[in-house]
């Protein structure tokens, strides 16, 4: 993980959230499109190949990002889920 991935992580982790059983049931359900699924598989071929842009490399890293800020917002919603 990088050091900004890190930071936000921490962030992230003290933010002092409330959800209703509900709101954590919406958050579990937030999922890339299936155009940006596509988009993503396109850019891990091309990963693959060798044949990434410089603007591309960042398209992706984007997509890393939300991944991980949907994970931990999801773990949030589960932690929620397992106390109610």
């Amino acid at each position: 993980m990088s050091m900004t991935l890190n930071k936000e992580a921490d962030v992230l982790s003290r933010l002092e959230v409330s959800l209703t059983p509900e709101g954590a049931r919406d958050l579990l359900k937030i999922e890339f499109s299936s155009q940006d699924r596509e988009r993503m598989r396109e850019l891990l071929e091309k990963a693959n190949q060798g044949t990434r842009t410089p603007d591309e490399e960042r398209e992706a890293t984007d997509f890393e990002r939300l991944g991980h800020v949907f994970s931990m917002l999801k773990s949030v919603a589960r932690r929620t889920l397992k106390h109610t």
